[in-house]
């Protein structure tokens, strides 16, 4: 049996481009009245953001140091990079309430 997470995947390849747009757009806007309600402090918001948008430059470098191309996305990295996503989570967290 396939897990929830396959099988949702399955679905959606099976759809037409015009409701997977349509899927997105509305997955988007959720996420920006779930981020609108939740998040009160917008320097936080920048922090967070900003912390994404370096661990994401950090994983090009590492895959662009060990494997001198940063296309794709290998699978052997992907507990390594579960381990940083996480400290970074942790960081971000700190850093929030302090804050």
């Amino acid at each position: 049996m396939k897990q929830p997470v396959q099988a949702l995947q399955a679905w959606l390849r099976r759809q037409p481009p015009k409701i997977k747009v349509f899927l997105a757009s509305v997955s988007a806007l959720a996420a920006l009245i779930v981020i609108r309600l939740v998040v009160y402090d917008h320097d936080n918001l920048f922090i967070a953001a900003e912390a994404v948008h370096a661990l994401g430059i950090s994983v090009l470098i590492f895959k662009l140091a060990t494997e001198k191309t940063c296309a794709g996305s290998t699978s052997s990295y992907v507990p390594f990079f579960i381990i940083i996503i996480i400290i970074l989570v942790v960081i971000c967290n700190h850093f929030l309430i302090v804050l």
